[in-house]
């Protein structure tokens, strides 16, 4: 069978680590009892303890530095029990893990020693391979509510479509639900790579990318061709050493570092793709100016995935409020007219209940990017009397009224 996931390390202990770490990942419901029958402690009869894994909070063997300790290198069990993982690996352990853990479709890139010197503790990153994508951690507590809602809509749905005959339209709702559940994967998938790349930092006056930088941005590039939607600004920071003008020109290299491995590594269309250089502009430590932690790029999505969204409207918002908010959630433009007739286009600053109806209820109204567009437009008509209108982006063209929201933003 294929491998699903791959682990680069730098040094051999933190290669085992991230081999634990990609398990949980592959099985986030798995507790301590399930990681210990998984890689049981004969992998690793030399390593100085009889346990790989002990439980991080209440195991005395904690006091020991014979574990992993920091956050980023605990488990979390599907408990949320937090589990410590062995770090004393020899050669021959660290040999059996390797080969252990093609059980469970895990394989190794090809291992590189840490560097060398003072502080070098090496690193690991995990890819994922042949369009696997990791499953989404369960709450042991429950499914939140709006899960429970796209589950009974899905089951609805296959009720209707096995009592009626075969719709294409049915069939499109029940499709329309499931991207949405897939959807909670890629905005996690999305947060992970984020959280990984804006940890990466630069050596002083340089803009050369670390091994963790690529790492992370190899695998944005990879949710990045799986979603063509996505647009992203890639930001240089510094930290304050040296005067503004060279602290500008370092931050837009280092930007323009990160874009070039896109494009030229990864085949990522520059046009996808901004470079904004911030200097020293926006410290992340504010009070040690001079901190490792400030020389750093950043990402933020411009464009991206808008199933998820939900949108609120009330007769408090003004009408420039109302399209700005639209398409900051959908991607969408919106033309706001004083009558239903969509004749007479309303002010800006005006509020929704200064220009609505006489005898339109008005109050609170609440969206879902799966509505259609000509059921949203008539539900602002009813509720405030007064006409809407959705159009792309650029306010060009008027959007499908039998298209959802979610699918009038991807066109």
């Amino acid at each position: 069978m294929p491998s699903k996931v791959r682990v680069y390390g730098k040094a051999q202990n933190r290669t085992a680590l991230g081999i634990m770490h990609a398990y949980m990942v592959m099985y986030p419901q798995a507790t301590l009892e399930d990681l210990i029958k998984a890689f049981p402690a004969e992998l690793a009869p030399d390593n100085g303890t009889k346990k790989i894994f002990i439980d991080a909070d209440e195991n005395s063997d904690m006091a020991w530095d014979g574990y992993f300790k920091r956050e980023d290198e605990i488990l979390v069990d599907g408990n949320g029990k937090k589990v410590a993982v062995n770090k004393m690996w020899t050669k021959p352990s660290f040999e059996r893990l390797i080969n252990h853990a093609k059980n469970y479709d895990i394989e190794i890139a090809q291992f590189d020693p840490a560097e060398k010197g003072f502080g070098k503790k090496g690193s690991f990153a995990l890819e994922y391979l042949n369009g696997y994508v990791p499953p989404v951690r369960k709450n042991k507590k429950g499914l939140p509510w709006w899960l429970w809602l796209i589950l009974g809509l899905i089951i609805a749905g296959v009720v209707v479509a096995l009592c009626l005959p075969r719709d294409e339209k049915v069939v499109e709702k029940i499709v329309e639900k499931e991207v949405i559940v897939r959807d909670t994967v890629y905005v996690k998938q999305i947060a992970d790579i984020e959280a990984n790349f804006n940890a990466a930092q630069f050596e002083q006056g340089k803009a050369e990318l670390n091994d963790d930088a690529k790492l992370a941005l190899h695998d944005l590039a990879k949710v990045m061709k799986q979603n063509d939607e996505v647009k992203l600004r890639i930001e240089g920071h510094t930290s304050a050493e040296g005067d503004d003008a060279t602290n500008q020109a370092l931050s837009e290299a280092r930007a323009k570092a990160a874009v070039d491995f896109l494009v030229n590594k990864e085949g990522i269309n520059g046009s996808r793709l901004e470079a904004v250089g911030k200097g020293s502009s926006e410290l992340k430590d504010k009070n040690n100016p001079t901190s490792d932690v400030n020389r750093r790029t950043e990402f933020q999505i411009l464009k991206k995935s808008f199933i998820m969204a939900d949108f609120k409207i009330d007769g408090r918002m003004k009408v420039k409020g109302l399209k700005e908010k639209f398409k900051d959630t959908f991607g969408l433009s919106l033309r706001v007219y004083t009558t239903v007739s969509c004749k007479a286009p309303a002010k800006d600053d005006a509020t929704l209940a200064s220009i609505r109806a006489e005898g339109a209820k008005g109050g609170e109204i609440v969206v879902g990017s799966n509505r259609k567009v000509g059921s949203f437009e008539k539900m602002v008509a009813d509720a405030y009397g007064i006409g809407v209108q959705v159009a792309n982006a650029s306010n060009t063209k008027l959007a499908n009224d039998n298209d959802t929201l979610a699918a009038a933003a991807k066109k």
